[in-house]
């Protein structure tokens, strides 16, 4: 399979450094230990995990720690963004305010969405995304009634 690989690379004139790369087994790992990975004569090392991308994968549990990183993420860009006026309490409108959360929080907290299982019964962990977005949504309303009514109402018909 790495001779494939090596050979797309070279046809395709790109290339995979093999001392950047990592090999990760999935199943049992009674076999995988004597496994030697070889990739243009260099030796690869098997891994637990590596990131690509900013996605982490892994052999076990990489969806829980993929959403924790994005939830973190768009925490720190939230949190970031509220000195200039995320939460619309240094006179942005609101809608200006919902234009830079929709477009600098939300793709930092969505990205990635395609490589996990997206089902609350197989994974109660995508539930945490959506409870830390209802959250700041709830915040921001909140802010909005306690500053303006007719603000807030703007706001949930735009949601």
């Amino acid at each position: 399979m790495l001779n494939t690989i090596e050979w797309y690379a070279n046809q395709h004139n790109y290339n995979i450094h093999p001392t950047k790369s990592k090999v990760i087994s999935y199943g049992s790992t009674k076999n995988h230990n004597t496994s030697i990975w070889n990739f243009s004569n260099n030796t690869i090392q098997l891994s637990k995990e590596t990131t690509h991308l900013g996605l982490k994968r892994s052999s076990q549990k990489e969806i829980v720690t993929n959403i924790e990183d994005r939830i973190k993420s768009a925490r720190r860009t939230k949190y970031d963004l509220i000195n200039s006026g995320l939460q619309g309490t240094n006179g942005v409108s609101p809608k200006v305010s919902h234009t830079v959360y929709r477009t600098c929080v939300l793709p930092r907290l969505l990205y990635g969405w395609e490589i996990f299982l997206l089902t609350n019964k197989t994974n109660p962990d995508v539930g945490e995304i959506s409870y830390w977005h209802t959250h700041c949504v709830q915040y921001k309303l909140l802010l909005r009634e306690q500053q303006n009514l007719m603000y807030t109402c703007y706001l949930e018909f735009c949601l």
